[in-house]
Formats: structure tokens, C-alpha cells, sequence
């Protein structure tokens, strides 16, 4: 959908493994990419599948990276999230991170999406290796939030943002040309005539009319094709 499937979720150090069972199941709800586990600190395999549910298969596909250059090396669009203001990079909120990143997935980029442990963070060499940075701004009271609770901000606001761009209307047809419609206008005159259908002597009067209606409809190219070969068959026809 609209690119989800290009971004990954790369979660650096991680030392609950419930929460990388959590942000398996947000990763399947949502619809993202693969699940990245850097350098993964006392990974618990049973205790992720309990959190992940019906969804630990995502888990069981998760790639494991020992460093972070190696899990990022194949990303072309690399998101860092982070609770510190990064000076030399773009900061956003998660909006406007999605939109980067769905747009980048549109270019054809395989895009991640990084999250750093559940103490500290991301380091700093994570944030010089991303594009962008994303910030949660949340109460300067209780401004840390849980990996999973985070992970799933970041995936909503990217499937929030497809759905919403897959439901644009398409491109609308091309009009009907004003070539074709004066030559439907000569032709439809001639045919009315012939059957009787307009005044002799104010012809333009109904058949102006007529057209105005047509033109209030807004034919489409191909629809006013369809008029020109309609009347072209009507006019065989009366002449046969």
C-alpha cells in the first residue's frame, strides 16, 4: 500500500524483548517491512512471542544486524527517532516524517525507520547517518515514551497517511474537445432538421438549448465521441 511494505522498522540494542514482540505485532497491523534487531541486549525469544501473539512469524523473519552501519547499509532513506534536538539535521514530528518517508518508498528507496534502547536512546552516530530526524513532542513533564508505545506513533502515522493517499480521487478524463462539440453541434442541426425536430425558421433556438445541457454535464472525450458516432449512425439511418 502507497510504499508501507519499503519501510523497516530498526530497533538499535533493544533490552526488552517484549518490547520487540510488541513492535513485531505493530510492524504486522501496520503493515511495514521487515523488523531489524541491532546488536539485540539479552534478547529473549520466548518472551517476545508471548507480547507478539498471532503475529510472531514477523519475529521469526526479523533480521538480526551486529551494528548499526551494518543494518543501515542497504537503506536508501534512513529516519532516526529521537527525544534529543539534533542541531545539523531536519527535526519533524511524525507526520512529517511519514510523509518523507512514504515519499522517499514512492522514489523506489527502501526506507528505515530507527529506534534506539529503552534507556538511552539512539547515539549520536546514528543521528549523523539519518536523512531525518523525528520528534514526539511530548509534555516536557513526561516527555519518554515506551519503545513500543513510540514504534507504533511512527507506524499509524505512516499507514494513516497511505490509506489516505490511496483514497485520491484519479486523475479526472479529459473534456469532451470544442472541436468535437462544434462539429456535433453542425452535425445534430442537420439531423434534427432533416427529422423534423427544430423550427425552420429559429432553429438555433432549441437546439442552442440542448447543447447547453450537454455542456453542463461536462462529457468527457471519450462520451463525446460516443455523441459523434451516435449521430453519424442516426444520420445512415434517415437516409436509408
Amino acid at each position: 500500500m502507497n510504499g508501507l511494505e519499503r519501510v523497516s522498522v530498526v530497533l538499535h540494542r533493544t533490552r526488552s524483548a517484549e518490547n520487540a514482540g510488541s513492535v513485531a505485532r505493530v510492524c504486522a497491523n501496520m503493515g511495514l517491512g521487515n523488523l531489524v534487531l541491532v546488536d539485540p541486549a539479552g534478547f529473549d525469544l520466548v518472551k517476545a512471542r508471548r507480547l507478539a501473539a498471532a503475529y510472531e512469524d514477523e519475529l521469526a523473519r526479523a533480521e538480526v544486524a551486529p551494528a548499526l552501519d551494518d543494518a543501515l547499509d542497504r537503506f536508501g532513506f534512513v529516519v532516526a527517532t529521537s527525544g534529543r534536538p539534533a542541531a545539523d539535521r531536519p527535526v519533524v514530528d511524525p507526520t512529517r516524517a511519514a510523509e518523507a518517508a512514504l515519499d522517499a518508498a514512492a522514489r523506489g528507496s527502501e526506507v528505515a525507520l530507527v529506534f534506539g534502547d529503552e534507556r538511552n536512546g539512539l547515539p549520536q552516530a546514528a543521528l549523523d547517518r539519518a536523512d531525518l530526524v523525528s520528534h514526539v513532542p511530548a509534555s516536557p513533564e513526561a516527555p519518554s515514551l515506551n519503545l513500543a508505545m513510540a514504534v507504533l506513533l511512527h507506524a499509524w502515522e505512516l499507514r494513516r497517511l497511505a490509506i489516505a493517499r490511496d483514497a485520491e480521487p484519479p486523475e479526472p478524463p479529459p473534456p469532451m474537445p470544442e472541436a468535437d462539440l462544434a462539429r456535433l453541434r453542425r452535425q445534430a442541426k442537420a439531423l434534427l432538421a432533416a427529422a423534423g425536430y427544430l423550427n425552420r425558421d429559429r432553429p438555433d433556438k432549441v437546439l442552442g438549448e440542448l447543447l447547453r445541457l450537454l455542456v453542463r454535464a461536462g462529457p468527457t472525450e471519450r462520451e463525446g465521441r460516443l455523441l459523434l458516432a451516435l449521430v453519424r449512425q442516426l444520420e445512415w439511418a434517415v437516409g436509408h
